[in-house]
């Protein structure tokens, strides 16, 4: 059982600058995300794809399917690339963690088929335009509670992240570092640090991770 994490980027045409500087900033933020993921052994080299310039798909461990969709969330809004020394624009995404089976796991994602490439990528199609997170598997006792969990943390993302917020979840999933540790690398006080990880919803993120990976444990055959 895979998660296949399918996204597309918000507002991507909207900024007043031109698409291939757009688009190319878009890329490096997620090439960055996806290179992290495959240092830490969750991907290989062919298990992610950016395409049409705002759009991406990766393919992962069930279990890290929501660890994963926030770690490429907090990178986006934190316009976080680690090949750049700045932070670039904040970006919000739509993006649809589909949970099933895969019919052939090929080295490249792009070459990859199964029932769980349809789940993601019609569910992402299909999502209300207010709606920014969805988790589908093939259980629908499963689909009701993560739909509840999705429009919660819709709301923490999308209306309470800031870019700092942002910065901060995708150091402390990319570092997995304690408070003092986060504060260092961000050049801050411990206390300072605190209203970051507190404004971030840190401990609701871990909390909410947990639940989707019970979840999914106690559906699994």
């Amino acid at each position: 059982m895979v998660a296949v994490i399918t996204g597309d980027i918000v507002n991507s045409t909207t900024r007043k600058r031109p698409d291939s500087l757009v688009f190319s900033e878009i890329d490096h933020i997620l090439t960055s995300v996806f290179e992290v993921m495959e240092q830490k052994g969750w991907l290989g080299a062919g298990d992610f794809v950016t395409f049409r310039g705002d759009s991406f798909q990766c393919i992962l461990p069930a279990a890290l399917g929501l660890t994963a969709a926030l770690m490429i969330k907090a990178a986006l809004k934190g316009g976080v690339d680690i090949h750049a020394p700045q932070v670039t624009e904040p970006w919000s995404c739509r993006l649809v963690i589909g949970v099933g089976e895969v019919t052939h796991r090929a080295s490249d994602i792009s070459k990859s088929n199964g029932p769980v490439f349809q789940i993601s990528g019609r569910t992402l199609d299909a999502m209300p335009r207010d709606h920014f997170l969805e988790v589908k598997t093939p259980w629908q006792e499963a689909n009701d509670e993560f739909e509840l969990l999705c429009r919660f943390l819709d709301i923490i993302i999308e209306r309470l992240w800031t870019v700092n917020s942002g910065r901060t979840v995708w150091m402390y999933f990319r570092e997995g570092s304690t408070q003092q540790e986060l504060a260092d690398l961000f050049g801050i006080s411990q206390p300072a640090m605190n209203q970051r990880i507190q404004g971030a919803e840190l401990s609701v993120l871990e909390q909410t991770i947990r639940r989707y990976q019970n979840i999914l444990q106690n559906l699994l055959p």
